[in-house]
């Protein structure tokens, strides 16, 4: 082999070898200092209205996935409540309730008594670092 063989293989070498190692450090370093993503809650509660005894379907989820789920493996979000203010002024607190692997929980209610009903979702404070 040619010396100027050598010098172009060991160019091409060298070359792939930093193309590999340039992304490694760039992905190591993604956020200095690291970003916090604000989460939020979502909250559905139907049909609207209903009847006294017939149930409301509730779907609530968050903007943020459990961030190792995996089907069913993996975290998930734990703690979740929903608050059900009565037309009364008293409440209930429904849950704690465990996430699917996407963060969503979904129950049914059924009111005891006729009148306005509102439902207020909750999630517990969880640190993400991204």
């Amino acid at each position: 082999m040619t010396n100027s063989k050598k010098i172009a293989a060991i160019t091409i070498a060298i070359f792939l070898v930093l193309s590999m190692a340039i992304p490694l450090t760039t992905i190591v370093s993604a956020h200095n200092p690291p970003i916090t993503i604000p989460n939020y809650v979502y909250l559905n509660a139907y049909p609207s209205p209903v009847g006294q005894g017939q149930p409301i379907s509730l779907l609530a989820w968050t903007n943020i996935l459990p961030p190792t789920a995996v089907g069913q493996y993996g975290d998930r979000w734990t703690g979740l409540t929903v608050t059900v203010m009565k037309p009364d002024g008293s409440n209930d607190t429904l849950g704690p309730y465990k996430s699917d692997p996407v963060g969503t929980i979904f129950e049914s209610y059924t009111p005891e008594a006729v009148g306005n009903y509102s439902f207020q979702f909750h999630m517990p404070a969880y640190i993400q670092n991204s």
